[in-house]
């Protein structure tokens, strides 16, 4: 099985509007992808897109942005506090929650039944381990699969490859940032985790 296009305008949910998630959304939504931001309740929502309009004021500010394209990419962001409706028909949903084990583990249990077998779940953490935030849930990761980082390419390596949305996705190790869990349900990738 090979990995979908992840291309704009696909759809990218993030789950968690705290500093990293609001940065995720950010980028992935400056690079043409439609996003979904979803949290627990409407004052962490509201501070996730104050988080964002902050940002993107300060590029207007420093002149790296105009309000026209600040407007363009705010328009591609959706706040909810519903999971059903932040992971449907998503094509990478990318978990952002507190630093714990047990926290991560029940999202991905709460997204599990809800995502297809072809969305890539993807976890936001900087000292866990991959394998270990999924162990016993139905969305694999780990040693069963390879792990990368989801990064924007920087404004000039955009520019110079003619496609200023593209994001790539780098190899790296069992914890990082926007690491790469799995495929959803009992359908692993199968390549293996040193390729």
């Amino acid at each position: 099985m090979t990995t979908p296009s992840l291309r704009p305008p696909a759809v990218i949910a993030v789950l968690g509007a705290g500093n990293m998630g609001s940065g995720i959304a950010q980028a992935c939504a400056q690079a043409g992808f439609v996003v979904r931001v979803r949290d627990v309740d409407e004052p962490t929502v509201h501070k996730g897109r104050e988080r964002i309009e902050k940002m993107l004021a300060g590029a207007i500010e420093r002149q790296k942005m105009s309000p026209a394209r600040r407007d363009e990419v705010l328009g591609r962001v959706t706040f909810t506090t519903d999971l059903t409706a932040a992971v449907a028909g998503a094509a990478l949903v990318v978990e952002a929650v507190f630093e714990e084990v047990a926290v991560k583990r029940a999202v991905f249990a709460e997204i599990a039944p809800q995502v297809s077998a072809e969305t890539i779940v993807a976890t936001n953490t900087s000292s866990l381990s991959v394998a270990e935030l999924s162990e016993g849930s139905p969305i694999r990761g780990g040693s069963r699969v390879s792990t990368s980082s989801i990064r924007r390419r920087s404004t000039s390596s955009s520019r110079s490859s003619g496609d200023p949305r593209a994001i790539e996705r780098r190899s790296g190790s069992s914890s990082g940032s926007a690491t790469c869990c799995a495929r959803s349900r009992s359908r692993p990738r199968t390549r293996p985790a040193s390729a």
